[in-house]
């Protein structure tokens, strides 16, 4: 058992949590975020290698932050997504990069600054883009694929790659 309000240093190969109102997590090497989640509150993990994603949930629509010294990858299984509001992802080699992450966010800010892809699924319906960078070599493919299916740009999308943008019903493109 964890309290206060500090961070939680690990090096555990999966990692479940769950918490009523944060779960800050600096690991130190890569991990599976098998069930990460709050009642109503942030999520923020910090990998020193890859990360690999199965199920994280920040509730009450707060931020899900994931932040890697390697790749962020998804499990490989459609019904798993991360949920919450604002999604900020970071890594040096890939996000979602073979297979897309799937997604229940309402706005992404997504930076890779090594080799890899970017790709992220979003099932929830309404989806906004703030910023996606991947300076590295590699694509960029986003997709709004939920009931809605609407994908707004509202900043700026860059690539050293090609760049796809997805919408099962509107896609508007504010800025960027």
């Amino acid at each position: 058992e964890v309290a206060g309000n500090g961070s939680l240093d690990t090096e555990a190969a999966s990692l479940d949590v769950s918490a009523g109102n944060l779960v800050r997590l600096a690991e130190t090497t890569s991990a599976t975020l098998a069930a990460v989640d709050t009642v109503n509150g942030p999520v923020s993990v910090l990998a020193g290698g890859n990360l690999t994603v199965r199920t994280v949930t920040a509730g009450g629509s707060e931020t899900v932050t994931l932040q890697a010294g390697g790749s962020v990858s998804d499990d490989g299984n459609d019904a798993t997504a991360i949920a919450g509001g604002v999604l900020i992802v970071s890594a040096t080699g890939g996000i979602g990069s073979a297979d897309a992450l799937e997604t229940r966010v309402t706005s992404l800010v997504v930076t890779n600054t090594g080799a890899g892809n970017v790709q992220l699924t979003d099932l929830a319906g309404g989806l906004t883009i703030t910023k996606i960078t991947n300076s590295g070599p590699g694509n960029i493919r986003i997709e709004a694929a939920g009931a809605g299916g609407a994908l707004a740009v509202a900043g700026n999308v860059t690539a050293n790659g090609d760049v796809t943008l997805r919408a099962a019903n509107a896609l508007t493109v504010n800025a960027g």
